[in-house]
């Protein structure tokens, strides 16, 4: 999707000049979202004459520091353009806006997940305490031992159970967590891509006129940088499983 221009690639946020000390490399922050940078080449391309018009303003990289970065040879295929007309309206012509109810079933989606996480690293460490317990009973050890007594008197192996999956839980939650933030970002990199702009404080402002503009900053993140957060998380999520099917670790 990078390296084949898909809408939202490209995408960078404009800056503070170096001329304003107290802001200078802030993103500049408009109405709900934040100002792009087009002083290079983009993927806002305006105009019923078609990409040939302006072929040389859209990027064919993920830089506009170099001449190379235009296209140039790319003359046909397919260009992206819903059966609809984008206004001002983030709920308009918006199948992919970030706060839409696909951006916020994805989120919930992630969040759910992590909850799951936490529940089971939770239901394993109790499983562990329990286990131990019995273990104590059945050795005639005292029946009202306290759960730090318990812990301390834990075999080796159960403490780096619990260890790990401590530390598998805590990890597995934060990926969730930015799981979810990063499919919200997904969600306003395609809208951004396919057109999103913020008319400003004048209500009656054109969408020709409006400003280009993300709803979060999470847009300019790569493609490639949010399905590999999405990935990690879920082959993360899977660990426990994965060892419990090659039997290194006992189900408890």
């Amino acid at each position: 999707m990078d390296s084949s221009n898909f809408p939202g690639s490209n995408l960078k946020i404009a800056e503070f000049p170096d001329s304003d000390e107290s802001r200078k490399g802030q993103y500049i922050e408009v109405f709900d979202g934040y100002k792009l940078d087009l002083g290079g080449c983009s993927n806002f391309v305006n105009g019923t004459g078609g990409l040939k018009v302006a072929a040389s303003a859209v990027c064919k990289a993920a830089t506009d520091n170099a001449n190379d970065n235009y296209v140039k040879d790319w003359n046909a295929g397919w260009v992206v353009a819903p059966d609809c007309e984008r206004t001002t309206d983030h709920h308009e012509c918006a199948p992919f806006g970030s706060a839409n109810a696909l951006s916020i079933l994805g989120q919930l989606t992630f969040a759910v997940l992590a909850i799951q996480v936490l529940l089971y690293g939770v239901h394993t460490i109790l499983a562990a305490i329990e286990g131990e317990k019995k273990a104590g009973l059945s050795d005639n050890g005292p029946e009202n031992r306290g759960t730090l007594a318990i812990l301390r008197a834990a075999s080796n192996q159960t403490k780096a159970t619990m260890g790990l999956t401590i530390t598998w839980l805590i990890i597995g939650v934060a990926l969730f967590l930015a799981s979810a933030v990063a499919w919200e970002s997904f969600c306003d990199k395609l809208d951004t891509g396919l057109g999103r702009r913020i008319a400003g404080s004048e209500s009656t402002a054109t969408y020709e006129a409006a400003t280009p503009a993300c709803a979060s900053t999470g847009c300019i993140m790569s493609f490639g940088g949010l399905f590999a957060t999405f990935v990690v998380s879920f082959v993360w999520y899977r660990i426990p499983h994965i060892l419990c099917w090659f039997g290194l670790l006992e189900e408890v």
